[in-house]
């Protein structure tokens, strides 16, 4: 039973609490059922079986928020490309093509997160807009 509080104290959400009960479960009925195997008890065959789920669904969610990451990197290079390309056009802006530019690279050395460079790349946006907006209405 000390076995099974140690795995618990592992557990951080509602995820790793079902995917090391289940396996825990399965682990302990196959074992307890299959008494040829033998090597070890029930119990332990379910903390093994537990342990290992846990330690499965903990890489999974590792791999999928790394896959997940560098999806939104190259969405977001892209859309800065296209914003890079519309500033530069516009040769109105040389101050946010600058500003762009840095943040372009600030984001390919990874020093910040996909979402600090979306949030940069959103400010860069609304500060050509609202400078369009101010040329279209003659200011």
């Amino acid at each position: 039973m000390d076995e099974l509080l140690k795995i618990l104290e592992r557990v951080t959400g509602p995820g790793d609490l079902a995917a090391a009960l289940s396996a825990g479960v399965a682990g302990f009925l196959l074992d307890a059922g299959l008494d040829f195997i033998g090597f070890l008890p029930a119990e332990e065959t379910g903390v093994v079986f537990a342990l290992a789920a846990l330690g499965l669904k903990k890489l999974v969610e590792v791999s999928s928020v790394a896959r997940r990451n560098r999806k939104a990197r190259e969405q977001q290079q892209s859309r800065a490309a296209r914003l890079a390309a519309l500033l530069e056009s516009d040769q109105r802006c040389p101050d946010l093509v600058e500003r762009l530019a840095r943040e372009r690279q600030l984001a390919q050395a990874q020093v910040i997160e996909p979402e600090d460079f979306k949030h940069g790349l959103d400010e860069i946006i609304n500060t050509f807009r609202e400078r369009s907006q101010r040329r279209i209405q003659g200011e």
